[in-house]
Formats: C-alpha cells, sequence, structure tokens
C-alpha cells in the first residue's frame, strides 16, 4: 500500500512538473489540459476512501502552490472529480 502511494505520488510529482514547466511552452498544449486528473481517477479506483481523499487534498495544496493560482482551485476541482467517481 505504502509503495503504491509513494509510486502515485512521484507519478503525480513528474506530472505537475511537466505540467507546469515543459508542456506551457509547446504548441500542443494551447488549451491547458489538467494531466493530473489521471492521477486522480487512479487513485480514487485503487485507495481507500480515506487515503484517496487525504492524498488528492495533497496533490491538489501541492499543485496550487506551485501553479500561481488560487488556493483551493485545483484541490476543489479534485475532490469534485472523485465525488464523481465515487
Amino acid at each position: 500500500m505504502v509503495i503504491n502511494f509513494l509510486f502515485f505520488f512521484l507519478a503525480a510529482i513528474a506530472l505537475i512538473l511537466c505540467q507546469t514547466i515543459f508542456l506551457p511552452g509547446t504548441a500542443l498544449f494551447d488549451q491547458g489540459v489538467d494531466l493530473l486528473f489521471i492521477v486522480v481517477f487512479q487513485i480514487s479506483l485503487t485507495f481507500s476512501h480515506f487515503m484517496s481523499v487525504a492524498s488528492i487534498m495533497l496533490l491538489g495544496a501541492v499543485m496550487d502552490s506551485i501553479s500561481g493560482a488560487p488556493f483551493f482551485i485545483h484541490m476543489f476541482s479534485y475532490v469534485w472529480v472523485y465525488l464523481i467517481i465515487k
């Protein structure tokens, strides 16, 4: 369980770095698709309820602090995606 969480957390950090540093400069990324929805979808199907909500809120807080968007924007949208999936 811990290894799965570490894998998803490191994959999410890699996607966050890719989304905020590399992809905005490319012509294919004009629309601004959020890559972390893939990780949120997988976490919501893999982990228990408490672990899913805690990890999704952690990822949302990291994404909010790195992206420069108003705080709780990503966290709120990721939790809503989790609630829709569950």
